[in-house]
């Protein structure tokens, strides 16, 4: 018989609904948001953190503004590349695409990758990812799915500042002329691009870290001035997201019913195995495999209520876990003909003691057992 183990540790009492927006003023916590991508500060004590510019430093942005509220910049500032008169202006596509990208990728210890996604109307989404997402095809449009999905925005640029930056990279040549600088070691590459929404090529515009990104072209240099100036400004609520797609997650048949809404935490392979046993879960795997998984540190076993896959999971703040059944259009898999999904993680992370379902309840640990 197996001996239950209920995790101590954190309770969250919040439900667990992917990412739900906090109103003003919450969401204060002391999550640690420094993920290589966007260093933080919050020197006025009011949550609205800020991205960072390319330069490292970060700026609390418009002094104690709502972390959800807009931000302005002041149109036709600037240098020699030129401030744009409002008159001049090209407005903003009215879409929901991506607009701007800004990137951080370090292999230098270990795969780190961050995303910041500017949107055609505002919205940005700022995350961390994993480097089998970042490979796959259409990653940007992937990711954004469900981080939409499943999570709210961490920010929002208003329609003066987004436009502002949007002309001024309409006035940058695809093909400039620039070189690369080394500046460093181990720092990774940071960079910024803008996203023609006719051919959705990607230009970049800022590129700083291990090598820099230099010009002689006034425009180009205009645009690098407004992007520091506009990632410095951007207000982030208090929360880290870390979105994880087509990672080390199976998706196994289950022929019953009793186990529906069950989230488990197993700390030890064959614990799992033999719960799989017991109760039907189809988790069948070569030796290859098994072999692998006997390496996790924690196994995280979640069964739905329907035949619908997962695709991936969701961390907010390091304290909520959330797997994200797929967004892709369904189709008909023989291998869950009339049954139900079980979605089985492996992960080494995760800190123990901190694992909650919808209800805010604490998921159970199976750890060693005893015979009776």
């Amino acid at each position: 018989m197996l001996r239950k183990k209920i995790i101590s540790g954190l309770l969250i009492g919040s439900v667990l609904l992917g990412v739900a927006a906090c109103s003003k003023g919450k969401d204060k916590d002391n999550t640690n948001q420094d993920t290589g991508l966007i260093p933080v500060s919050d020197t006025n004590g009011t949550g609205g953190n800020s991205v960072s510019g390319n330069n490292g430093s970060s700026d609390s942005g418009a002094s104690g503004a709502d972390p959800g509220s807009d931000i302005t910049l002041d149109s036709g500032s600037g240098s020699s590349g030129g401030g744009i008169s409002s008159a001049d202006m090209v407005q903003v596509p009215a879409s929901e695409n991506v607009l701007f990208k800004y990137t951080y990728h370090n292999m230098a210890w270990s795969w780190q990758s961050s995303v910041t996604f500017i949107l055609c109307n505002g919205d940005v989404y700022t995350f961390e990812d994993n480097i089998s997402a970042r490979m796959s095809q259409n990653a940007n449009e992937t990711e954004l799915s469900y981080i939409r999905e499943y999570a709210e925005p961490t920010a929002h640029l208003s329609r003066i500042a987004l436009t502002e930056l949007y002309n001024a990279c309409l006035k940058v040549d695809p093909n400039v002329s620039t070189t690369m600088e080394s500046t460093g070691n181990d720092m990774g590459e940071y960079k910024f691009v803008y996203v023609d929404q006719e051919t959705f090529e990607e230009i970049p515009i800022t590129i700083t870290g291990d090598w820099t990104l230099k010009t002689d072209d006034p425009a180009l240099n205009y645009a690098m001035e407004l992007v520091d100036k506009t990632l410095a400004s951007i207000p982030l609520r208090n929360v880290k997201l870390q979105l994880y797609l087509n990672s080390t997650l199976i998706n196994v048949p289950y022929d019953g019913s009793a186990l529906v809404g069950t989230h488990l935490v197993f700390t030890d392979f064959d614990e799992l195995i033999e719960f799989c046993e017991d109760y039907g879960v189809e988790i069948g795997m070569n030796e290859e495999t098994r072999t692998l998984w006997k390496q996790a540190k924690y196994m995280l076993l979640q069964v739905f209520d329907t035949d619908r896959r997962a695709d991936g999971v969701l961390i907010r703040n390091d304290s909520e876990l959330r797997i994200l059944p797929t967004l892709s259009e369904y189709e008909y898999d023989p291998y869950l003909d009339g049954k139900i999904c079980v979605a089985i993680w492996r992960f080494d992370e995760f800190e123990e003691g901190k694992y909650v379902d919808e209800n805010g309840d604490p998921w159970e640990v199976y750890g060693e057992t005893e015979q009776v």
